[in-house]
């Protein structure tokens, strides 16, 4: 065996530098032919002063001296090679198929006819596999590496299909040993991604290990069993894909282990306790390998985050009000810790690090907070904070996640209506506007966006906030006065608030602001025409009109004033 393994190295060994020497020989002609090129275009541009006219080219020469060019030197588009894509990778893919289907048909009318017994099955099976194997191997040997890939997959799921039929079909097999099998087959499978370095061989046993479970029946199943085994198997496979750099590997295989729960959860409709702590060991792994091993940050941070969320949900459905608070405690935390040490080392870790805290303390406030406009004020002010971070950071994610966090806690907010003055409600409201416009001031000091209209819509969607937030706290205010004066008040605050931000526009010279505030005294003068005016009295009609009236007189005199001063500086300079 020894001296075989030692012959079949030196026989691949041998078989590389051929090809090796293939390619060589390859480069060489093709530098050749370029400096052959190079020579024919330095002979064109030579000067002929001083020399005979050079008798006339025949045609042929003469159309092939004008192709000449520089163009001619730069490497032509390569061309899809439809032969090789369609011969050599999609047609083994799809008849490997199509022969697997005339087995199993050839293999059923052999049982119904009782040709085959049901230990030859088993026996045809393994030595179908064996063959595959074999043919698998001689395919990828002769650089057919397609076609012998499929066939290596096509050996590994034959022989768990085989050892499933051994115990669950012809009870040849109890559940132990046939569990054991299934575990070899996978460990077979990840020896021949290993040795052919092939991830599809790798995605393909990761898959068939989630599987094992599912294919062995047992009388009394154990979770603690079921969730050890596919944590370990995963552990493994997740160190296989970093040790690879097989990124393919490492999202399938993540996503299949909360696949292999969710199914085992819908299963037996129970034991959600063992399967969130299976989850937790999850997201423990992937912490400790994006810590260790930054080899895709990118795709380790959507995976660590996404697994969180998972976690979150899974302990949520299986622990009771005491532990999910403990452990989003934990969570932030540990992730606050973590988001400061990387905090100047390395700014898209910390990143992701505060988007795990950030909702990890979101989700504690929900649960240990009683009063529902408390827990969205906190949350409001939590996310910008956090949008403030994540600009700071230059971190997508957490600047999302701060915008995810902060239209929670903002939509939310819009269905709280003022019963009184003061009271929970109004700091809500409060405190929606004031973050609103801080976020707005942030966003425009550090994004530029590809429309910049994008700020005038806020600014917009701000100034509404603001007029909603003014009505309901005023209509609280006049609570015990009489419908005429509850309009008047509200139509007067609404004057008031376009005042301001005139005369707000005047001193920080912000035509923005100037602008709001004209708009905000016409919408003003359309409510009272509109609603107003037909439902007051006729001496709440003259106040209003005189007041409006007035008021709009004063701010155009405001704007002449200041157009003239305008206009009196540029002829003095």
């Amino acid at each position: 065996m020894v001296q075989e393994g030692k012959e079949r190295r030196y026989l691949e060994k041998d078989q590389e530098f051929l090809e090796l020497e293939k390619r060589i020989a390859s480069l060489e002609q093709e530098v050749t032919r370029l400096k052959e090129m190079f020579h024919e275009k330095e002979a064109i541009h030579q000067p002929i002063k001083n020399m005979a006219p050079p008798p006339p080219a025949s045609s042929g020469e003469t159309q092939h001296k004008s192709s000449l060019s520089w163009e001619s030197l730069a490497p032509e588009p390569e061309e899809t090679d439809w032969e090789h894509l369609i011969g050599r990778i999609w047609l083994p893919r799809i008849f490997i198929v199509v022969l697997l289907l005339g087995v199993i048909w050839a293999f059923k009318v052999s049982i119904d006819k009782g040709l085959i017994t049901e230990p030859v099955r088993v026996l045809l099976g393994f030595f179908a596999s064996g063959a595959f194997l074999w043919l698998g191997d001689k395919q990828v040997k002769q650089q057919r590496h397609a076609l012998g890939q499929v066939l290596l997959g096509g050996a590994v799921c034959l022989t768990m299909l085989t050892t499933f039929a051994m115990h669950a079909l012809y009870d040849f097999i109890p559940a132990l040993p046939a569990f054991l099998l299934n575990v070899v087959w996978i460990a077979g499978g990840m020896y021949l991604a290993y040795r052919y370095r092939s991830e599809a061989l790798a995605i393909l046993a990761s898959l068939a290990g989630c599987l094992v479970p599912f294919l062995v029946e047992s009388q009394e199943p154990s979770a603690w069993l079921f969730v050890g085994y596919e944590v370990v198997l995963y552990g493994g496979f997740l160190y296989f894909a970093l040790h690879r750099q097989y990124i393919m590997l490492y999202l399938s295989s993540s996503t299949l282990l909360q696949a292999a729960f969710a199914a085992y959860a819908i299963g037996t409709l129970g034991d959600i306790d063992i399967l969130a702590a299976g989850s937790v060991a999850q997201y423990a792994i992937l912490l400790t390998c994006f810590l260790a091993h930054r080899s895709y940050t990118h795709s380790q941070t959507g995976v660590l985050f996404a697994c969180f969320l998972l976690t979150l949900l899974w302990i949520h459905g299986g622990y009771d009000t005491t532990s999910v608070q403990w452990f989003l405690l934990s969570g932030f935390l540990l992730h606050g810790f973590l988001a400061i040490y990387f905090w100047k080392r390395n700014t898209k870790t910390a990143g992701t690090f505060l988007t795990v805290a950030s909702f990890s303390l979101a989700f504690y406030f929900t649960h240990t907070i009683d009063n529902q406009p408390l827990i969205h004020l906190v949350i409001l002010l939590e996310a910008t904070a956090a949008f403030y971070a994540g600009i700071r950071l230059h971190s997508r994610l957490l600047t999302g996640s701060a915008v995810v966090l902060y239209l929670f806690g903002s939509l939310s907010a819009l269905d709280y209506s003022i019963e009184q003055v003061i009271s929970t409600e109004t700091a809500l409201w409060l405190g929606l506007v004031i973050t609103f416009y801080s976020n707005i001031k942030v966003a425009q000091a550090h994004i530029t966006p590809s429309n910049p209209n994008i700020f005038t819509v806020l600014y917009t969607v701000h100034t509404a906030l603001m007029l909603l937030f003014l009505t309901r706290e005023t209509n609280a205010l006049a609570e015990n006065l009489s419908f005429d004066m509850k309009h008047l008040a509200v139509s007067f605050v609404w004057v008031l608030y376009a005042v301001i931000a005139v005369l707000y526009g005047m001193i920080k010279k912000d035509a923005r602001s100037r602008l709001f505030g004209v708009i905000l005294i016409f919408v003003t003068l359309l409510k009272v025409i509109f609603i107003d005016l037909p439902n007051v009295s006729l001496l709440f009609r003259a106040i209003l009109f005189i007041v409006l009236g007035g008021i709009g007189i004063a701010i155009s005199r405001l704007f002449y004033t200041g157009y003239k001063d305008k206009k009196q500086n540029t002829i003095s300079e």
